[in-house]
């Protein structure tokens, strides 16, 4: 195959070629492949055209040269204009106050060394993102002010990735612009397809490790403390605690957020009477943090051994917000609630099931928690839920979230006995609650457990927002009312029926998630002809002539329905939108998650948010 070279370029301007091209042709393939020596006439007529082809080249390479010299010029002109551009723009007849408020508005200007998610794949890579430090390039000017502003240097996000370059200077840059502002820090581990530091021997003597002992100097000056590492182990944040010293031996006396993501295990020290110690530089320093106010981690484990005698459990009585993602016993939430009496906002997961709980049959002296306004509880089996049910009075609770895991169909004893726990519990602690949420997918109701289901709402007057997400199959002989829920509900809520008072009379926002895939006909027109039956009855009228409505209760502003069956637009959903708008409101219709979504809001309140309830 022949290189022959290619068609010689044009000026786009005049249409002139820029050089003259020989006409020689390349060698063929087949000569070049031959054992043949050239002769005397080949060699001589060969070095005549390399002659005039080395001519050539070096027209080519002034002319490449020349193009060269142009782009630069070029690049230099783009330069030109854009600081131009810059010397008349209008945010240079802004004050400095002005720029010190835009500044304060950047969304991220923290210091992220490590592992940047790719903008093209999933692939995590290497990188550094430091935003106050470019803006600072910008002019003298935006330097004076970015350099001044310590809360833009104060925020640093580490991702420990074995790094073959010390980016410790970098880091002292940000802490010394930073001065005397109070740091948040974030550690975070590398991903599964990235060489893990997992031991204090992976670590020894690398880059790594030489940040962390650097951040870890600074920990008296962090109010926000987040790690993300499940293969991070503890004795590594030890090693890099060990040898520092620190006022009054306090590594953390301003920090007020803790979460921690991370390997549980640490060294125990066993001593020789048999009492096990916890032997632990950083968790010893937590324990002792005095401004700490929130704490999100995986087990409570952490919490529950000190390096004394008698592994007391500290009395946090500062705790406002705790959230646990895994509770060992029930034992450990006794212990989480009866140390923290300040709560106000707790959080419980429990992926699998106690052993230790109270039987339903047992009684519990419950523990008061007098400023809780927020708990949310996710335990897998309802024995669970019980025994943090019977464990609690909350006088001041507002916002209170269940979900509930797996349940034995048909097991409708459980549901009767916890939705009667939630119902005492509420009873007990005088509910001024205003928010509800019911998570239950696996759960169908009968007949007795919604006696005890209205028994809940009813000992809640001052409800606004309600979410009920049922679910589940059941055994025929049980007689379920699972379909029938909504006709239940509104029933309940109706104010035509001769009720002693009115149910949930403050109620605004109606969220409902039920089974509706093996209803017989399709159930559009009657669940929401029924709902909005009750949206009339609780909304007064846009007509001045018409009959007032009850001023007694609050006005049904927002409703979403979830179904498992698609939402047909026939002659029945059609006269309900009618209806909506007659009141003002809109109707809407969307896909979520498999599942149809009918919202209905009336006024100017919008609210449409699908996936608030997980």
């Amino acid at each position: 195959m022949q290189n022959n070279p290619p068609d010689n370029p044009q000026c786009f301007k005049c249409k002139n070629k820029t050089l003259p091209i020989l006409s020689f042709a390349s060698l063929s393939p087949s000569v070049l492949r031959m054992n043949l020596a050239p002769t005397n006439a080949d060699i001589a007529r060969t070095k005549a055209i390399m002659e005039e082809e080395e001519q050539e080249l070096r027209r080519y390479d002034e002319e490449v040269q020349h193009a060269r010299q142009v782009f630069a010029r070029r690049k230099a002109l783009r330069q030109n204009l854009v600081e131009r551009r810059s010397w008349l723009a209008p945010i240079r007849k802004l004050p400095v106050e002005i720029l010190d408020m835009i500044f304060a508005e950047v969304p991220n200007t923290s210091l992220n060394i490590g592992g940047l998610q790719s903008k093209r794949s999933e692939r995590c890579r290497f990188g550094v993102e430091a935003v106050s430090l470019m803006l600072t390039h910008v002019s003298y000017h935006w330097r004076e002010i970015v350099s001044a502003k310590c809360s833009m240097w104060s925020s640093i996000d580490w991702s420990c990735w074995t790094m073959k370059k010390d980016w410790t200077p970098l880091l002292n840059i940000y802490l010394k612009n930073a001065a005397n502002e109070p740091l948040q820090i974030g550690i975070s581990g590398s991903r599964a397809d990235i060489p893990a530091l997992t031991t204090v021997k992976d670590w020894t003597g690398t880059h790594d490790l030489h940040f962390l002992q650097t951040l870890a100097r600074q920990f008296p000056r962090c109010v926000k403390l987040n790690i993300e590492h499940p293969r991070l182990h503890p004795m590594v944040l030890h090693h890099a605690l060990n040898g520092l010293k620190f006022e009054d031996n306090v590594v953390f006396p301003c920090l007020q957020i803790l979460s921690y993501d991370g390997d549980a295990a640490w060294p125990i020290r066993t001593s020789s009477n048999g009492i096990t110690t916890l032997k632990h530089r950083f968790w010893d320093a937590i324990h002792h943090a005095p401004m700490l106010k929130e704490m999100d981690f995986v087990t409570i484990v952490q919490l529950t051994q000190l390096d004394t005698p008698h592994s007391v459990f500290p009395s946090w009585d500062q705790l406002t917000i705790v959230r646990v993602s895994y509770l060992e016993s029930y034992t450990d939430f006794r212990t989480l609630i009866t140390h923290c009496p300040q709560l106000e906002d707790l959080k419980v997961e429990r992926p699998f099931g106690w052993d230790d709980g109270p039987t339903w049959d047992d009684v519990i002296e419950p523990v008061v928690l007098s400023h809780l306004h927020e708990l949310d509880l996710k335990p897998k089996m309802p024995q669970d839920l019980h025994g943090m049910l019977v464990s609690l009075s909350l006088p001041s609770v507002k916002r209170l979230g269940i979900g509930l895991g797996d349940q034995e169909p048909g097991d409708t004893d459980s549901i009767c006995l916890v939705l009667q726990s939630l119902s005492s519990m509420l009873q007990r602690s005088s509910s001024v609650l205003t928010s509800l949420r019911l998570i239950m997918r696996q759960w169908s109701l009968c007949e007795r457990s919604w006696v005890w289901f209205s028994s809940v709402l009813r000992q809640s007057p001052s409800l606004e927002y309600l979410a009920l997400v049922l679910g589940g199959e059941v055994e025929s002989c049980v007689d379920v009312v699972q379909h029938d829920v909504t006709a239940q509900l509104c029933s309940l809520l109706s104010l035509s029926n001769d009720h002693r008072r009115v149910c949930l009379p403050r109620l605004k926002t109606l969220r409902l998630e039920v089974d509706t895939s093996d209803t017989p006909n399709h159930p559009d027109v009657n669940i929401l002809g029924a709902v909005l039956d009750i949206v009339e009855e609780r909304s007064s009228p846009h007509d001045p002539n018409a009959q007032p409505g009850r001023d007694d209760v609050s006005a049904l502003r927002n409703i979403e329905i979830g179904m498992g069956v698609q939402v047909r637009r026939d002659q029945g959903v059609l006269a309900i939108e009618d209806r909506v708008t007659a009141l003002g409101g809109n109707f809407d219709v969307c896909e979520y998650k498999d599942r149809f979504w009918v919202t209905i809001t009336i006024g100017n309140v919008g609210w449409h948010n699908v996936a608030d309830v997980s």
